[in-house]
């Protein structure tokens, strides 16, 4: 089936991405839904406990985006398997029912799980991998104005969107280029046509012209996209979205943001703005960071390793933090996917 991954930190494009790839009528795709690697792999469930597991998702799944599973049927399916009930073989049975058994080509998008992509690669030996990356300003911009985390932990951006980063330049050299593909917002914006065309070309999947018409895709419940949920796409003027970092941050958070991300940005060809830079710069990251203790943590991990992480400023997979952000009992962000059952 060729099973695809799709990744990136929050804010960086990667629901653009999975909403164009959905639009092909060869690809099932879903987005911020089963998320198997952060319900069952990352809390090391065993693969022996698939009733369990199953049944976990068909109830989170039914509660909080009214998508319907049928549980009995999976376990079925898992146990009807002629090969050994292992973690592939109980996601594939779960996204199987998730998209009616259309025997289209199944594809799931994730934020921050890049960590995940190489053990995705190992679970099916014909699957692919897509990696989003955008300017961790405009990122940061983004989020700053749409986490429900309190004070100055937005900030938490700058080292996720540092070990994204991180892993995305190693793995441009460990990992294959059949299988494993690097992009970026921006030249998803500036180079609409062009970007759209490798994404499908490294699918090895047909490409069709409506596929490159953003203005007309939809949200995960079926309705036109919310400029207020989805503003990394929500304007089709490529000036309004890239670059907003200039209007949307005050001159600490790029100071920050360039001053430990710096290295990687050029990497990536991001220009930093020399503006914000000035000799007193590490000690005012240090009281920054001291001042909250989720923080403090980030910046003496990366004090200690040179690393930044992957890692959600509130726990997702906490029913409490889906009431927080959509004001409703039992539910997140999405009420329900109308091209699933419902």
């Amino acid at each position: 089936m060729k099973p695809l991954f799709i990744t990136g930190v929050y804010r960086s494009g990667t629901t653009l991405v999975s909403n164009i790839l959905r639009k092909h009528p060869e690809l099932d795709i879903t987005y911020d839904s089963v998320n198997y690697f952060r319900y069952v792999i990352k809390k090391n469930i065993e693969a022996a406990k698939y009733i369990e597991i199953t049944k976990s998702i068909e109830k989170r799944m039914s509660d909080r985006y009214s998508i319907k599973l049928n549980s009995e049927k999976i376990i079925n399916d898992i146990e009807k398997s002629k090969k050994d009930i292992d973690h592939a073989v109980i996601y594939s049975c779960i996204m199987n029912n998730l998209f009616s058994y259309s025997n289209n080509r199944w594809g799931e998008k994730s934020v921050l799980e890049w960590t995940s992509i190489p053990k995705f690669l190992k679970m099916y030996e014909d699957s692919q991998a897509i990696h989003i990356i955008r300017d961790p300003r405009d990122v940061l911009a983004s989020r700053k104005y749409m986490t429900i985390a309190p004070g100055k932990q937005y900030l938490d951006t700058i080292f996720n969107c540092m070990h994204s980063m991180q892993c995305a330049i190693k793995y441009k050299t460990q990992l294959p280029s059949d299988r494993y593909l690097l992009i970026s917002y921006e030249e998803l914006i500036l180079q609409k046509e062009k970007t759209t065309k490798k994404i499908f070309k490294f699918l090895k999947e047909e490409f069709y012209d409506d596929l490159i018409e953003y203005e007309n895709l939809i949200d995960n419940k079926g309705e036109a996209l919310s400029v207020n949920t989805h503003s990394s796409y929500s304007d089709t003027n490529p000036n309004n979205l890239i670059g907003r970092w200039r209007e949307k941050l005050d001159s600490e958070d790029i100071m920050l943001t360039q001053l430990l991300l710096k290295n990687y940005m050029k990497n990536f060809h991001y220009e930093i703005d020399q503006n914000y830079n000035n000799s007193n710069d590490s000690k005012i990251a240090e009281k920054v960071f001291e001042d909250d203790a989720l923080l403090k943590k980030r910046w003496l991990n990366y004090k200690k390793t040179g690393e930044g992480v992957e890692d959600f400023t509130n726990d997702p997979t906490d029913p409490e933090n889906w009431v927080k952000r959509s004001g409703i009992d039992g539910k997140g962000a999405g009420k329900g996917y109308k091209k699933f059952k419902t």
